[in-house]
């Protein structure tokens, strides 16, 4: 799927989870420095989803 859609998807079965009292869950997204990823891309996802790895297995960790 696009780009778009695949984004729309995600924030509609994040927001499922949110409503429920059942589920608690949490997701974030990382990944090397020097992978290229669209800035666009990343600003649309939620604040304090996305960093980079540091090439520090202890670092990384946490």
């Amino acid at each position: 799927m696009d780009a778009a859609t695949a984004s729309q998807t995600a924030q509609a079965v994040l927001a499922i989870m949110d409503r429920s009292a059942a589920i608690r869950s949490t997701l974030g997204l990382w990944s090397r420095p020097n992978l290229p990823l669209h800035p666009a891309w990343i600003t649309t996802l939620p604040a304090g989803m996305y960093g980079e790895l540091t090439s520090d297995p202890t670092a990384d960790q946490l």
